[in-house]
């Protein structure tokens, strides 16, 4: 390219904007995407991580299980995903794992087990993403035995199974070379279209300015190496060593993964950008483009190269060979014909870059999150290729020129590429705060997380970079540009050294933090808690948890202690009965003995209201307590027929004049409060809670005392006024609509549900279908879980100052 090597410059009129046009707009879509990404809701990143097992990790069974349970958090590949049960002698003692329908469910059934303790090991890869993940936990079977982990120790978490977080070695260093080789060869194409290419210099002595094509040549060799390289070490991990050589094993994972989806789109787009500058192969080029353009369209349409049967296959290549032919015969006969002229095609190989840096964002955990998190991981790759991988480009350029043209070079180069940095450097910091955002979850897990403390070294990095970058623009970039400082220049050309050196420590610890499971998803598996219910059954006080209280999977835990001193209380069994309120499903499930209490695991919970009652066996017979749940989003949609119902219950329940009734509250965190109430309208009350307050409330006068202290006397605000049992609860009623029909004493009734918007509240109620009579209301509302009940409508009730 022949340039005059003088002190103006301008831009040809070319499709290609000028710098500061480009930054103006990069910094807008910066904005923009900032805004969007800020409002928009987290979702989950990838990763198939251990949400639940059944057994549980480390629990002690009395009896054998029939067999073991994983369950995930996100779909995962049953081709290349195993779990196997060992025993102690490491021994296999299961069949081959199955994956249930929704894809997140491995099932390893097992032959009768003998007392002992049994480790499982599994090794799952993501559909989501295609990323690999593993762990084990253990179990044992007979009373009195223990598993390993499960003995005491500093720090020992005895219900959470180890995730193996740890990258594998040469997966992490491939990884890294792909990186640093793709964003090198991006750079280079993005540099000669953003920088090189609009130049025009004048007037001056004629030079030559030096090629980009041996760094770009260098640079897309290196990238299918190590692209390749890096799919092998993801074989191996995914298959273990010895299967990776298997082509019956790596044409599957080839064309039935993301990664091999990833690799593909990446090869073939360098293939692209390798291609010389002469006519044919500009012709070659374009055909290659097009065509894999075509074909990318038709497989997506098909559901993604998995859903490709072999008519399609055998259709591709049919037509794939026609059209490579005819595109051979264009290169060769269309260059020697005088008249016609052959389009450079500029535009291919930005685009094709493009298109190679998605082959990386199809595979990252930005997969899992939506359109939004996919283009923000793009963006930040694309720009980390304009500024780190185009920065080679400048040095290869100025270093290639003599001594007075690297000077005049420099005064044109240095401020376009500075600009062109600092936009890069913005959409850099948008998206890297989005994605760090997403994937940490919390200042925690900085340091208690291997992406964490990889993100930590990552930053310090960053800063280090963006330090010399500031260094560049505001020290360099105008003793270069203005003065034409020859020493400068050389202190610049330093200074990059430095930030490309940088950048390749910064890819180091990306490569790590792109095959780790991310923090947001370690931490809150790990740290799921659920809520704890508790209730009153007689004498003794029940706690159950449910974790994560979602739907799907979930691990159940009871305990049961005495009311009055807490002391443990030996029971023959636990049963849990599950009654949806608003579908009709309904589930028993028998707890296991395990330490400290009984368990149980499964797929226990749909979206929707629940009914869950706590059956306590003991040696003199059964007693049982009640809670309201509520799993998952449950829309309000308002019905008329419910409407209508609620206006009938007002009227049959105002007609009792006196009533009692029993009220438990539980805070979700383990504490209950159960209270009696005796009312008599219009205005008079007396209630009494388990912890041995009392009240007598009559009209604007309350009196109180705790346990068996003296009352005291105090006014209200205003006097009580009293509707009818559970009326004041139907008060502002929203979204009402109707449930399923469930049996009541003497009658059927059917389950209405309502929300009351100013106390953040929603109800379910079973209504008699003959009587329009309330006879159970459940409410959830932040950190409350009641139950109510009426007793005694109509009966005597004497109510009178103490």
């Amino acid at each position: 390219m022949k340039l005059a090597i003088g002190v103006e410059f301008a831009s040809r009129r070319e499709p290609f904007l000028s710098i500061r046009i480009l930054t103006v707009r990069i910094g807008l879509v910066g904005l923009l995407l900032g805004l969007h990404l800020g409002l928009a809701p987290a979702r989950a990143p990838a990763h198939g991580i251990l949400q639940g097992s059944s057994p549980r990790a480390n629990a002690v069974l009395p009896a054998p299980p029939v067999e073991v349970v994983l369950a995930f958090n996100e779909p995962i590949d049953g081709a290349f995903s195993r779990a196997e049960v060992l025993d102690a002698e490491g021994r296999s003692q299961g069949d081959p794992a199955q994956l249930s329908a929704n894809g997140r469910r491995l099932r390893v059934g097992l032959s009768r087990l003998a007392p002992g303790a049994y480790t499982v090991r599994w090794r799952v890869l993501s559909r989501v993403d295609g990323h690999v993940t593993s762990g084990a936990f253990v179990f044992a079977v007979g009373e009195g035995t223990q598993p390993e982990s499960a003995r005491p120790g500093p720090g020992t978490a005895r219900d959470r199974p180890a995730v193996g977080d740890r990258p594998a070695v040469p997966l992490v260093i491939t990884r890294w070379l792909a990186l640093a080789a793709g964003l090198l060869l991006a750079g280079t194409v993005f540099f000669e279209a953003a920088v090189l290419r609009p130049l025009r210099w004048r007037p001056g002595r004629d030079a030559e300015l030096p090629g980009l094509d041996p760094l770009r040549v260098f640079a897309g060799i290196a990238f299918v190496i190590a692209s390749a390289a890096e799919f092998a070490a993801y074989a191996a991990v995914v298959l273990g060593t010895s299967a990776a050589i298997r082509p019956a094993m790596l044409s599957p994972l080839l064309v039935g993964t993301r990664t091999g989806w990833g690799l593909l789109v990446r090869i073939a787009m360098a293939l692209v950008l390798l291609a010389p500058r002469t006519t044919p192969w500009r012709i070659l080029r374009a055909a290659g483009f097009v065509w894999f353009v075509v074909v990318a369209a038709v497989i997506v349409i098909l559901g993604g190269p998995a859903a490709l049967g072999s008519t399609h296959v055998t259709l591709i290549v049919l037509v794939g060979t026609v059209y490579g032919l005819a595109a051979v015969v264009a290169a060769v006969v269309l260059p020697g014909i005088p008249d016609v002229r052959i389009p450079e095609g500029r535009w291919i190989r930005p685009i094709a870059a493009g298109v190679m840096l998605w082959g990386f964002t199809i595979t990252a955990h930005a997969a899992a999150a939506g359109p939004g998190a996919v283009v923000a991981d793009w963006l930040h790759m694309a720009s980390a290729a304009t500024w780190v991988g185009g920065l080679p480009s400048l040095l290869s350029t100025l270093r290639r020129l003599s001594p007075d043209d690297r000077v005049a070079a420099g005064a044109v180069l240095v401020p376009r590429v500075s600009q062109l940095a600092a936009a890069s450097l913005g959409l850099l910091v948008v998206t890297g705060v989005f994605a760090a955002w997403r994937t940490v979850g919390g200042l925690s897990a900085l340091a208690g997380s291997l992406y964490g403390r990889a993100l930590v070294v990552k930053l310090v990095f960053v800063l280090a970079a963006i330090a010399l970058g500031a260094l560049n623009r505001f020290v360099y970039r105008p003793r270069i540009a203005v003065r034409k400082d020859a020493r400068a220049l050389r202190a610049f050309r330093r200074s990059v050294a430095a930030e490309i050196a940088l950048g390749t420590v910064i890819l180091l610890t990306v490569g790590i933090l792109t095959v780790t499971p991310p923090a947001a998803v370690t931490q809150s598996v790990l740290s799921i808690r659920g809520i704890t219910l508790a209730g009153i059954a007689g004498d003794l006080r029940v706690r159950l948890v449910v974790s994560p209280a979602e739907p799907g999977w979930n691990d159940l835990q009871a305990t049961v202690s005495r009311l009055a001193d807490g002391a443990p209380v030996v029971v023959s069994g636990i049963r849990v009965i599950l009654t949806a309120l608003d579908h009709a499903e309904d589930r028993i499930v028998d707890l296991q003995s395990a330490q400290g209490g009984f368990s149980a695991s499964g797929d226990l919970l749909a979206t929707g209201w629940w009914e869950v009652t706590v059956a306590v066996r003991l040696a003199e017979g059964t007693v049982q307590t009640e809670f309201p749940l509520i799993v998952g989003e449950v829309p309000p949609t308002a019905s008329p027929q419910a409407e209508q119902l609620v206006r009938e219950i007002r009227i049959a329940m105002s007609r009792y004049r006196t009533w009692r009734e029993e009220e438990q509250i539980t805070d979700g965190a383990g504490n209950v409060v159960r209270t009696r109430f005796e009312a008599a309208r219009p205005d008079r009350l007396r209630y009494r809670t388990s912890g041995g307050a009392e009240a007598i409330i009559i009209g604007a006068v309350r009196y109180s005392r705790g346990g068996a202290g003296p009352w005291t006397r105090e006014p209200l605000p205003q006097p009580l006024a009293l509707d009818g049992p559970g009326v004041t609860y139907l008060a502002g009623a929203s979204g009402v609509r109707m449930g399923r029909e469930v049996p009541c004493a003497g009658e059927t009734c059917r389950v209405l549900l309502w929300e009351l918007e100013r106390a953040q509240a929603r109800f379910a109620a079973r209504v008699g279908v003959r009587t329009h009579r309330l006879h159970s209301l459940a409410m959830v509302a932040p950190q409350h879980y009641m139950t109510w009940r009426p007793g005694a409508l109509g009966a005597p009730v004497r109510i009178a100052p103490p």
